[in-house]
């Protein structure tokens, strides 16, 4: 259950704990005679996210027109720069380089999961992150002098 917050909580944002950054050389794609012109680039076994395909390697500027499918991206150019949130160990899955805010977070949505499966209390559930202001949007309340 765990491992599977932490994806969800990594694929919710371009975290920049979690970023990676990969160069690509193209892979021989001969089944798809459809694709002649076309390379064909695998999506790292870490991959969670894209952040940036391009053809540079600064990122800059990003490639706007690919192909995303089965796993690979498909583009005219090689070699390719990929940006990408990562679930390696040494990025995204790396607890002590995560910022409190996304601790939190993992927090709260760990804590809703496994809420029904402990308590059986579909309000507790329902209730949980409402304590502290917790939530995409919810700001704290100010204070009065």
């Amino acid at each position: 259950m765990v491992r599977t917050v932490v994806g969800y909580a990594l694929a919710q944002g371009l975290w920049r704990f979690a970023r990676a950054h990969r160069a690509d050389g193209c892979l021989d794609d001969r089944r798809a005679a459809v694709r002649v012109s076309t390379s064909r680039f695998p999506y790292p076994t870490d991959w969670i996210r894209t952040q940036i395909v391009s053809t540079s390697p600064q990122l800059d500027p990003p490639l706007l027109q690919y192909r995303d499918e089965g796993g690979f991206i498909y583009e005219n150019a090689t070699p390719l720069y990929l940006s990408y949130i990562s679930a390696d160990p040494q990025y995204g899955l790396n607890i002590g380089g995560w910022p409190e805010h996304f601790v939190d977070y993992v927090a709260l949505r760990l804590a809703r999961q496994a809420c029904m499966r402990i308590t059986n209390d579909k309000e507790l559930k329902a209730n949980a992150g409402q304590g502290r202001g917790q939530g995409r949007g919810a700001s704290p309340k100010p204070r009065r002098p």
